[in-house]
């Protein structure tokens, strides 16, 4: 039987798991969930993220990029 370490180590992720994974806290400490959130990539390659039509934080580009939102379907936003 395995250990549960053995399960939550960190690194036996990928680095693209583990940005939707700080995404999602991101997500959490703003009080929504990842389902409820759209996002829209800024001028300077970071992402507005949305709830509704109102913005609420920017994500950095170190911790959503492209990959992530195609990987996850993270809604986009459209203009």
């Amino acid at each position: 039987m395995k250990d549960l370490k053995d399960f939550i180590l960190e690194g036996n992720i990928s680095n693209t798991e583990r940005k939707y994974r700080e995404f999602c806290q991101m997500c959490q400490g703003y009080g929504t969930s990842i389902e409820a959130v759209s996002v829209r990539k800024t001028v300077r390659n970071n992402w507005a993220v949305y709830i509704g039509d109102k913005r609420r934080f920017t994500a950095s580009s170190n911790i959503l990029d492209q990959t992530v939102v195609d990987n996850y379907k993270i809604a986009v936003k459209k203009d």
